[in-house]
């Protein structure tokens, strides 16, 4: 899409009706590639934090992955500050410190 709306962009002075650059298309394409794959690597961390949650294991590691959440406003933001709150009570902290089983 952005690449037909710089299609559409009305001439400038030294490149009348040429388009522009094909790296600008894949500069964008790679740019959304990146973007994609970051995405897909936090939400795999938030998969692992949630099983480390339910196996009460690793809380530093929950603790920056609901950190890095904090960033996707607004959502990522509520749940983040919750999840560090629930996290740093001394209640959730023994049950992480406990041996497993009790």
């Amino acid at each position: 899409m952005i690449m037909l709306a710089f299609a559409h962009l009305p001439a400038t002075a030294g490149h009348a009706g040429e388009p522009p650059p094909a790296f600008v298309g894949w500069l964008f394409a790679g740019m959304g590639l990146v973007m994609f794959v970051l995405a897909m690597g936090v939400a795999a961390l938030r998969f692992w934090a949630g099983r480390c949650i339910r196996r009460r294991q690793s809380r530093t590691f929950c603790m920056v992955i609901a950190a890095i959440g904090c960033l996707e406003f607004p959502y990522g933001t509520a749940l983040g500050v919750l999840s560090l709150m629930v996290l740093g009570r001394e209640s959730v902290r023994k049950l992480f410190t406990a041996p497993p089983g009790q």
